[in-house]
């Protein structure tokens, strides 16, 4: 799961705890969603979008390229058609923020 909020990720892991998900790691930015996934080997990434250092763009390029089978489901605030258009080139899913809790 990365998102450079705390309180983001920690809502994230509570939701999921609740649907009886297992949450192998965290990140606040795409450098160190990187650094995770090399380390954790994880089936999905939760990657935001919008985030220091690294965007969430720039990061599920990386980690395409470093493990292709894991899956990359993009969670962002950003709503243009230009975000999800990249968004969408690049992962297995697009979800908006306001609609995870439904």
């Amino acid at each position: 799961m990365v998102d450079d909020y705390p309180l983001a990720r920690s809502t994230l892991r509570g939701l999921l705890g609740w649907h009886e998900m297992h949450v192998c790691g965290e990140a606040k930015d795409g450098k160190e969603a990187i650094e995770q996934v090399k380390a954790l080997n994880p089936d999905v990434v939760l990657l935001d979008i919008n985030m220091p250092v690294m965007n969430g763009l720039q990061a599920a390029l990386e980690i395409r390229r470093i493990s292709s089978r894991t899956k990359i489901l993009f969670l962002t605030v950003l709503g243009t058609n230009e975000a999800a258009a990249g968004a969408r080139m690049q992962a297995d899913g697009f979800v908006m923020k306001s609609a995870a809790g439904k």
